[in-house]
């Protein structure tokens, strides 16, 4: 059982530098989950001196700002309520969480699937659906069909890493040595550049790769194939493995819950 990597991170102190709001970003995309356990110990500790509604507030929304994880995307292209509601659910439904809400009506339904609830994380989660809902978060961050180079605008991430995703974008397959041509500098030098940021290529690379294949599985009728090699994964099963690991969810059924 999991829980979405956000709840967690949301009652972390955040660094919110430059070079850790991308990173976060990155990781995001690949992986967005943590143990339900986990964050069950986080949120005990937590509760020892437990932030206020504010501060959860906004811890939430600086990190959803840089959220580049695709569940993420796909609540809140959401067009209205009624869509919102009914992506989130399958979300909730299809994905093994530690504790699934549903949302009906005006309000929340929180269904244990592993121990038991707390008031902390209720209110963790409120905060996140909140700040998810149509028309609550800003249009100007960048939602769509390029979300990390956006992030990275965003947070200011350097001109190295705005041009290192630029290229990502424009050449999903490049290696290193092929981003360091287009950026005008040395394999070494885009290393430094990177370790300054706290990612390494590989993580860049796929977090691009799956912001690309997902945005295609929204907005497209190409087949599971075509997008897989479109975002440059190797082939279809590589990206389905991918799409499992960042969103908990198959390549079909995301674009099942993107209708």
């Amino acid at each position: 059982m999991n829980s979405y990597h956000l709840l967690s991170q949301a009652l972390e102190p955040r660094d919110a530098s430059s070079p850790r709001l991308f990173s976060y970003a990155v990781m995001s995309a690949v992986n967005g989950f943590v143990p339900h356990a986990d964050y069950v110990r986080q949120a005990a500790d937590a509760e020892r001196a437990p932030p206020s509604d504010q501060t959860l507030e906004e811890q939430v929304g600086l990190l959803l700002a840089c959220d580049a994880n695709p569940l993420s995307e796909l609540v809140q292209c959401a067009a209205n309520g009624e869509q919102f509601a009914e992506r989130w659910n399958g979300i909730n439904r299809k994905v093994s969480l530690g504790v699934a809400t549903l949302v009906e009506g005006p309000g929340l339904s929180r269904q244990p699937q592993q121990g038991r609830d707390s008031p902390l994380r209720q209110r963790v989660m409120h905060a996140f659906i909140d700040q998810l809902k149509p028309g609550s978060h800003s249009p100007g961050l960048g939602r769509g069909e390029r979300r990390l180079e956006a992030v990275a605008r965003h947070v200011g991430a350097g001109s190295a890493m705005i041009e290192l995703t630029e290229a990502l974008y424009d050449m999903p397959d490049a290696e290193l040595f092929d981003c360091a041509g287009a950026l005008g500098c040395s394999a070494r030098t885009l290393q430094r550049q990177l370790t300054r940021n706290a990612v390494t290529f590989g993580q860049v690379k796929q977090a691009v790769r799956i912001c690309m294949s997902a945005a295609l599985l929204r907005n497209g009728d190409a087949s599971l194939t075509e997008v897989a090699l479109a975002a440059g994964f190797y082939d279809s099963a590589h990206f389905s493995r991918a799409m499992k690991l960042s969103s908990g969810l198959s390549p079909s059924e995301y674009r099942l819950l993107s209708a």
